[in-house]
């Protein structure tokens, strides 16, 4: 499988996933329970990621690093042979996504990508 992650097919860059990679549906719902009955009120759903990758060229970090920062409108690309499934996403978390440096690699950096659905 090939991941890729930009603002367009055209200048997307190449993600390789670490061995855990995780992909869910998340949704968005309120739970009320009164005396006698349980009320569920689900108001959407999206689709989540979650990886960690190394190696990263500190040209193509800096780009996502800055897309994390802008908040701006990604699509990820999952190919899979001759399937290719597109997403659209924003970098979420706390933190910087590409903050550190590989060991021994001051030219390569590594960290937690995390996307979200919108």
């Amino acid at each position: 499988m090939a991941f890729s992650l930009g603002t367009s097919s055209s200048d997307a860059i190449s993600l390789n996933p670490k061995y855990d990679y995780k992909e869910s549906n998340e949704k968005i719902e309120d739970n009320i329970r009164v005396i006698e009955n349980y009320y569920a009120y689900k108001w959407g759903d999206y689709k989540r990621f979650e990886f960690k990758v190394d190696y990263i060229v500190g040209s193509d970090a800096a780009i996502v690093n800055s897309w994390w920062e802008s908040n701006t409108e990604l699509l990820f690309f999952v190919t899979s042979e001759e399937i290719t499934d597109t997403y659209s996403v924003m970098l979420r978390g706390d933190l910087m996504p590409l903050g550190s440096y590989n060991k021994t690699f001051d030219e390569y950096y590594s960290g937690n990508i995390e996307l979200e659905g919108y």
